[in-house]
């Protein structure tokens, strides 16, 4: 039972729910961040606390948790709680990165073009990243927005069953991921696009602007 709870919390962290509709989650009395669904990045590392050395999870909903953890608990709160003398990575606790690993390396389309007279941006480049950012608006995109939205709804409405379908659950996972792949992989390649339109002079003063 304490493992089946555990996997469900990582569920819960693994699928793409807005941040509003997230649990609060607690180790061993720390509270710990929640989820970046936007780069998919798990901060609270849940996978690194071994379900072995859990004693207990409890959690608390509704009213009860807002009123005992505050107005950040509204969505519920996972308490996790593992054995007297047990050894949990750091890691398990730690807050997020203070930015986005990837983001010193990328330049978004929206810093870009927030910056174009300052960077020298020409016709040309300022073209090409429209394009690829009108590729990326393209309708496969959105279809699968649009069901990854959707896989999201319905992996929570099987969560909140009183008895879950094992079964059932893994597959939507696995097809949330999959569906998760193919919009970050779009994004990453719109990154990768609108980097190679710049010279090394314009990324210079975006890495200033940022």
């Amino acid at each position: 039972m304490k493992r089946t709870a555990f996997v469900m919390a990582l569920m819960i962290c693994a699928a793409p729910i807005a941040h509003a509709q997230r649990p609060m989650f607690i180790v061993n009395g720390v509270r710990i961040e929640k989820c970046d669904a936007a780069t998919g990045i798990d901060p609270l590392r849940l996978s690194d606390v071994d379900p072995a050395v859990i004693e207990n999870v409890e959690v608390v909903k509704g009213a009860a948790a807002a009123q005992q953890y505050g107005p950040g608990a509204a969505n519920g709160v996972i308490i996790i709680n593992t054995k007297k003398g047990a050894i949990v990575s750091p890691a398990a606790c730690a807050p997020p990165p203070a930015s986005d690993p990837f983001a010193k390396y990328l330049y978004s389309p929206e810093l870009v073009m927030a910056n174009q007279a300052a960077i020298g941006l020409t016709d040309r480049q300022r073209s090409a990243i429209q394009d690829a950012v009108k590729e990326l608006q393209s309708k496969p995109l959105v279809d699968t927005q649009f069901k990854l939205a959707l896989a999201g709804e319905k992996l929570r409405t099987a969560l909140a069953r009183a008895t879950i379908d094992e079964a059932s659950v893994l597959q939507q996972i696995d097809d949330m991921l999959a569906l998760e792949r193919e919009v970050k992989r779009a994004q990453m390649t719109l990154l990768v696009r609108i980097k190679n339109q710049l010279t090394a002079d314009q990324r210079l003063q975006l890495d200033k602007l940022k």
